[in-house]
């Protein structure tokens, strides 16, 4: 049995409602904006992400969002959860080169090393403008 909200993997809007172990989910392709944030450990990462992978894959061969946002802010993730970030960041990479406009940021809190160091090496993985932000 699905334990995670359905979102339509289209040019919809989707939002996600965080939880103490899954963050909020925030796609508005009207405003090119994707915001990920909160806790990320869901007991199943695969099923939880999967239509946030599904609306990337399908918009992002589909549909030019002129200029696109994506915004993580992690208190925690782990490992799994990592994994379909990289793979958000996967799609991402080819829409940049084919020359659409696309920005990553990763939120960090100031003295976090943990997620800075997440990003850090995220940001190295992949070719695309990615700009680490560290919060007060």
């Amino acid at each position: 049995m699905r334990q995670y909200p359905v979102a339509t993997p289209t040019m919809d809007k989707i939002y996600i409602e965080p939880t103490a172990s899954t963050p909020e989910v925030i796609i508005d392709p009207e405003s090119g904006k994707v915001k990920i944030t909160g806790n990320s450990y869901p007991s199943n990462s695969t099923e939880f992400y999967a239509p946030i992978l599904e609306w990337f894959e399908n918009t992002l061969n589909e549909e030019a969002i002129e200029q696109l946002e994506v915004w993580f802010f992690f208190n925690y993730v782990n490992t799994s959860s990592t994994k379909h970030v990289i793979k958000i960041l996967e799609y991402l990479e080819p829409y940049y080169l084919a020359g659409f406009g696309c920005q990553v940021y990763w939120q960090y809190d100031d003295g976090d090393d943990n997620m800075q160091g997440i990003g850090d090496d995220l940001k190295n993985y992949v070719n695309i403008p990615f700009e680490l932000v560290k919060v007060d």
